[in-house]
């Protein structure tokens, strides 16, 4: 039980309070518990876990253990916004995502902290170091008061200008940010402490091709997610840096998505290495330049 390859996965228990005598669903990651939200998500697609997406989720959970906010980073296609998705919807939470500008101002931000603390939900800021450095530097003021808020269990806080506000404590936000790319900001220092860092390097993607492939009910799932795998390593390696070549994390969903389509499309008995390999054909053979 005390085991950390058991304990770094994310279980779900049925749990019974010995004081108050009500029960309920708890979600425990590494030393971290969490009550199950219950909000309808929908029925939706969930994340392929990998090596990657588990440390991901234990920084977090422990991130959000501690009433700080999560920050993934890393480059484009690595993940950083699905993860933070994939563990709201894992804890029954609805998460919001927020496309950051430089035309982002302090009352923007200090509306869609307000809500999120009124209805106890995540938000989720998509390049938040695109926001300009003055606003920054409000935005942690802002944070800070959450954090406090969250520390003291609080049910309505003081909010930098804007009087009392109401708070729900799971309420979370999470910032995602591409670091090196040109015109984004370096955090303040006093906004970077309310943050935990996760850093985000390319995923596992035969697990990916694995588990999709099974999920769309292929049955020859192994040797195809490695014929796959080596064929786009193959592709980046020797192909030019041509801009419109995409044969990243976004490409490989489309074509597994389409795999899945063409399969369901098929006559029962059709030869599945035949199927993938008029996808990857189809998808890719219009790119290629001469």
């Amino acid at each position: 039980m005390n085991d950390f390859e058991w304990q770094s996965n994310t279980r779900v228990y049925w749990r019974q309070d010995e004081t108050t005598g009500v029960a309920d669903t708890i979600i425990s990651i590494c030393d971290i518990d969490f009550v199950y939200s219950y909000e309808f998500l929908g029925v939706r697609e969930r994340l392929a876990i990998t090596p990657l997406t588990n440390r991901c989720y234990i920084t977090l959970s422990q991130a959000l253990g501690m009433c700080y906010g999560g920050a993934p980073a890393g480059p484009a296609g690595t993940g950083k916004t699905e993860t933070t998705k994939d563990l709201a919807c894992t804890l029954g939470i609805w998460c919001v995502v927020f496309n950051c500008s430089p035309e982002f101002k302090f009352r923007n931000t200090a509306k869609i902290f307000k809500g999120l603390c009124a209805a106890g939900v995540w938000g989720c800021f998509d390049e938040f170091n695109r926001i300009s450095l003055p606003t920054l530097s409000v935005v942690a003021a802002q944070v800070e008061s959450i954090t406090l808020g969250k520390k003291l269990k609080q049910k309505m806080f003081e909010f930098p200008g804007f009087g009392m506000v109401v708070l729900k404590l799971n309420v979370a936000y999470f910032i995602t940010m591409n670091p090196g790319y040109a015109g984004r900001q370096e955090l303040p220092e006093n906004l970077k402490v309310l943050f935990r860092g996760v850093t985000m390097m390319l995923p596992d993607r035969q697990v990916i091709m694995k588990v999709k492939l099974a999920s769309m009910g292929y049955t020859n799932y192994e040797p195809l997610s490695i014929k796959f795998n080596v064929l786009y390593k193959l592709c980046e390696m020797q192909l030019s840096k041509t801009r419109h070549y995409d044969f990243g994390l976004r490409n490989i969903l489309s074509v597994l998505r389409t795999t899945g389509t063409n399969k369901r499309a098929e006559k029962e008995g059709t030869d599945e290495e035949m199927i993938v390999a008029r996808t990857l054909r189809d998808m890719n053979m219009s790119k290629f330049i001469a």
